[in-house]
């Protein structure tokens, strides 16, 4: 069902004030009800009503990627992440959900999750990592362009509605043999 990707470094685990070696990054394959179930109620904590639900979670599993990073037996959720293929451009996909949970943020935790996730793509093949954030969201672009070198490459504006525009970002991602 998840697929060990990587344990989260003892430095992050001290920096966050948790016991060291109980958080690990999975990517999922697969999923039973409460899983899903952990996972929307996850992103609707973070992101309110525009959170994921399981009409959008069960097809990015399935036919995107998802990433979790998590306790051995799967209590704790403590960061999220939910891709999808950009088909203009085949060697590009889209993070279209990231989350940190609240109580984990701060430490290190996020720059090490898309750190991870960046390296498996690029093991895939993927040659670009793209992204949208709020331009005021000075805490995610602080993350995506100062510390993981995400590189911005156009503002759309009313991208969600009237009033809703983004910074599209991208992140080069370098080749690395499997």
């Amino acid at each position: 069902m998840l697929k060990t990707i990587d344990t989260v470094p003892l430095d992050i685990h001290g920096k966050l004030a948790i016991e060291p070696g109980t958080l690990f990054t999975y990517r999922i394959h697969n999923y039973d009800d409460a899983l899903l179930k952990k996972l929307t109620l996850f992103s609707k904590e973070g992101f309110g009503d525009t959170g994921t639900d399981v009409w959008w979670l069960v097809p990015a599993i399935r036919h995107g990627r998802a990433y979790v990073i998590t306790d051995e037996k799967r209590t704790t959720i403590a960061a999220l992440a939910l891709l999808i293929s950009d088909f203009e451009r085949p060697t590009t996909v889209y993070l279209a959900e990231f989350a940190t949970h609240k109580d984990y943020r701060g430490g290190g935790l996020g720059a090490h999750f898309l750190s991870t996730i960046a390296t498996d793509l690029s093991k895939a093949g993927i040659g670009k990592l793209s992204l949208t954030v709020e331009p005021g969201n000075l805490a995610a672009r602080r993350l995506y362009e100062d510390k993981l070198g995400f590189i911005q490459v156009k503002t759309v504006k009313d991208c969600f509605g009237a009033g809703e525009d983004r910074l599209v970002l991208e992140l080069p991602l370098k080749k690395i043999d499997k």
